[in-house]
């Protein structure tokens, strides 16, 4: 009877908010469309630098198997090319970001604006993938050690601090100060600044993988921090999904300069495999991420085409989930393919 309320609850929700936003509402949808819009702009003017700058991009390949003879070439709207590899279906950026131009990319305007917190207010805390770590993490003592790559300004810190001696390392200069400021040890930098060997019990890349022109380098240096029988944990985007199936070049995770590989769950299994791991957990989770506003808008508008329309047309959105909701959900499943969902969560444990 309570889920009943509580659906009938959210159908009137959206009803009401396909008619009327609130304050709040209008206002967070307004700064999200603020910091994608100035995301995109900044890297369109990277990209267009290029033409006179051919050293900022570099030819890629498969992260995972080396091919160099990818098939499905497509370009997203802001000029960075992909290509899908025959072999094992891992999506990539080709030509790829050089070193010094992620630097830029990562430390633009946008990025501050993103990860901005209320005064006192700790965000990216991640308790769903901790509890799920615990569960499948076999206990290593009374305080083990954990490393967390691309940590951000220490929010899973934060969590995995009631079990774990914490440390992290970050890439952005401003978010690896905000972790300092929490009292964590964060390096400013890549894994790979990281000193000594076998430090770590547990090493966590959450929504990090993805982001990383060589996985492969980033694997190896994982083995070298970890202890031996150590585990790291990776949570990334699905490019076997359904709804990456569906959406292809339009999907959101392709549309800016930020996601360079992108891994089925075969393919992130043999890259850990190939550098001495072996799997331990694996989960799809996060749904199919599509909703009847994205059908509308690739159907009826593709060269204006933005997925995830809450960011940018909320009452178009609100009242799709309210037609979603009044047909039980049957028109999404007409609609759309049935598969996996869009995210991927996997622990390995080292063996050699």
């Amino acid at each position: 009877m309570k889920k009943v309320l509580s659906d009938a609850r959210q159908t009137l929700r959206h009803l009401w908010y396909s008619v009327a936003l609130d304050k709040p509402r209008q206002e967070k949808m307004l700064r999200q469309r603020h910091i994608h819009t100035t995301r995109h702009e900044y890297a369109s003017e990277i990209r267009a630098l290029a033409k006179d700058e051919p050293q900022m991009f570099c030819a890629n390949r498969c992260p995972v198997c080396g091919c160099d003879e990818p098939e499905n070439r497509f370009e997203n709207r802001i000029g960075y090319g992909y290509a899908t590899c025959p072999n094992d279906g891992t999506v990539y950026m080709d030509p790829v970001p050089s070193e010094d131009t992620l630097q830029r990319l990562y430390n633009g305007p946008a990025e501050e604006q993103s990860l901005i917190a209320p005064a006192g207010k700790v965000i990216g805390t991640k308790e769903a993938e901790y509890d799920w770590i615990r569960k499948h993490l076999p206990c290593r003592g009374e305080r083990p050690t954990i490393l967390d790559v691309g940590c951000s300004m220490g929010g899973f810190l934060q969590t995995a601090s009631r079990d774990f001696d914490p440390h992290g390392v970050d890439l952005n200069a401003s978010m690896a100060a905000r972790a300092r400021e929490l009292g964590f040890d964060v390096i400013t930098g890549r894994i790979q600044d990281v000193p000594g060997e076998g430090r770590f019990d547990l090493i966590t890349m959450i929504q990090f993988l993805e982001h990383i022109v060589e996985p492969s380098q980033l694997i190896a240096e994982t083995h070298r921090l970890l202890k031996p029988g150590g585990h790291v944990y990776i949570s990334t985007p699905n490019i076997g999904s359904a709804c990456y199936e569906f959406l292809g070049k339009h999907h959101s995770g392709l549309k800016s300069f930020k996601h360079v590989s992108n891994f089925t769950k075969g393919s992130l299994t043999a890259l850990l495999e190939n550098a001495g791991f072996e799997l331990v957990a694996h989960d799809f989770y996060g749904g199919r991420d599509l909703r009847l506003s994205d059908y509308l808008g690739l159907t009826f508008a593709e060269d204006r085409f933005i997925h995830r329309a809450s960011l940018y047309n909320a009452r178009l959105f609100h009242f799709c989930q309210f037609v979603d909701d009044m047909t039980l959900g049957l028109l999404a499943r007409l609609v759309f393919p049935s598969g996996s969902e869009s995210y991927q969560k996997a622990l390995y444990r080292k063996v050699a």
